[in-house]
């Protein structure tokens, strides 16, 4: 028979049913506990570890398997200085194996590693462990790696980069990096391999190349992604290798700005990719936009100025682009605002000035419409593709022809083209030709229309 009244067996089953509240364990350079160490040492999963201002000189700083959901946060300014002891030649700030830890508050310094080709040491965080969260840190002169860790999940945010090598270096199922910046590092900044890939909110400038001495190798890519959900949206890039590369599906690239990189400013090789509402400038050696290997890619209300190459670069290996609503200006003088190579693409509602070519199309089955391409220094627009339709483009002022025509069986409708050397030149085949007005020179019913 039981004889404990109703209410308190309810209360004795919340009691032993209830979690236990997380303890708080203070560390201060002149408290009880003086070290972080020895605060992770009396802490258990699911404790904070409340670490005071001031400067501690540790390093190697394991979080073990055996504690999860344990909290360093810092209060105030505090600076782990994690230069390693003497006749020791590397060493790491944070080695994380317990799962869902998080990091806040903290400053760390000068991980070292002699060696850095081999990679065992010079890292800010060592990850082992899923679900670990850094936010509000920053990492000052990590000589091999900010954050890394193979086949883990992290979220980090709000932490600065200073003078480190290769900020974050991740395999990982689930990534995002937020409101992160990142100042005077060196090699790939950003280099995530994996599945689920968000960046938001980021600020690289002054990337440094990395040479890889194994393999004579550099690398200095802001942004390097191989995944199979990619976002990356209004991000800023200044002074790089290469702005941002990515290898995946499902990828967006959206309202960033990148400027003065040597390689391409954004390369994506993703099926139905969108590239939409970027800014890049000042490509030395490269284009501004390379689209590989995507079918259905999307390239939308970007601005393009000051490259080397293209402005827009869509390869023979992809399929069904629309590029759009796209204004490029001032390529080289070997540049073509936008050459589609990929068969049965859109290219309507760009607006292409100052470039080599305007729009130059090498794929067949493309519809090229309401564009406006002035001033470049030879065609408006070069068509070698075989069943296109062209109409209601606008060609202005260019050097050369604006609109010169070598595929068969094109459609060539309501095109105005005026100021050009010569405003219409044809040695292909015109399905259909009609309504188009050119005031310069050329034959409005050029002779091999069909």
């Amino acid at each position: 028979m039981n004889l404990m009244h109703p209410l308190l067996r309810v209360a004795f089953a919340t009691c032993i049913t209830a979690p236990a509240f997380a303890a708080t364990i203070v560390v201060s350079p002149k408290g009880l506990i003086q070290t972080i160490a020895g605060g992770i040492n009396h802490a258990v999963a699911g404790d904070v570890v409340k670490v005071l201002a001031g400067t501690y000189r540790e390093y190697d700083l394991v979080i073990p398997s055996e504690k999860p959901g344990i909290t360093i946060q810092g209060v105030g300014q505090v600076v782990l200085d994690a230069t390693p002891g003497t006749g020791v030649s590397s060493s790491k700030a944070f080695i994380i194996a317990a799962n869902d830890t998080t990091i806040r508050g903290i400053s760390i310094q000068s991980t070292k590693d002699t060696d850095l080709d081999a990679g065992v040491g010079g890292l800010a965080f060592d990850l082992i462990a899923n679900g670990t969260t850094i936010e509000n840190c920053s990492v000052t002169g990590s000589d091999y790696c900010g954050v890394f860790g193979l086949n883990v999940a992290v979220t980090i945010k709000k932490t600065r980069f200073i003078r480190s090598g290769r900020p974050i270096s991740l395999l990982s199922p689930n990534c995002v990096v937020q409101n992160c910046t990142f100042d005077d590092c060196r090699g790939n900044i950003i280099d995530v391999s994996g599945g689920e890939v968000t960046i938001d909110k980021v600020k690289i400038r002054n990337v440094s190349t990395y040479v890889d001495g194994g393999t004579n190798t550099a690398y200095g890519t802001a942004i390097h992604i191989v995944g199979t959900t990619v976002t990356i949206v209004d991000s800023v890039i200044e002074n790089a290798l290469a702005g941002i590369d990515v290898l995946g599906t499902g990828t967006v690239v959206t309202e960033c700005k990148v400027s003065n990189v040597a390689d391409a400013g954004i390369r994506v090789d993703s099926p139905q990719a969108i590239i939409s509402s970027n800014e890049v400038r000042s490509v030395s050696n490269a284009d501004a936009i390379f689209v590989r290997s995507a079918s259905g890619a999307i390239v939308l209300n970007n601005r393009l100025t000051h490259f080397s190459g293209d402005g827009v670069f869509v390869s023979s290996t992809a399929v069904a682009a629309l590029v759009s609503d796209n204004k490029i200006d001032f390529g080289g003088a070997q540049s073509t605002g936008i050459e589609c190579q990929a068969p049965n693409s859109t290219i309507s509602g760009n607006e292409v000035l100052r470039c080599r070519d305007g729009i130059a199309v090498y794929a067949d089955g493309c519809t090229i419409e309401e564009n406006l391409c002035a001033s470049n220094h030879c065609d408006g627009i070069d068509a070698r593709s075989n069943n296109a339709t062209i109409t209601k483009n606008k060609c202005q002022r260019n050097l050369c022809e604006g609109l010169e025509n070598h595929g068969s069986s094109v459609t060539a409708n309501g095109n105005t083209c005026s100021k050009n050397r010569l405003d219409v030149a044809n040695t292909g085949t015109f399905a259909s030709f009609s309504g188009n007005k050119f005031k310069t020179g050329g034959s409005t019913t050029p002779p091999d229309t069909n």
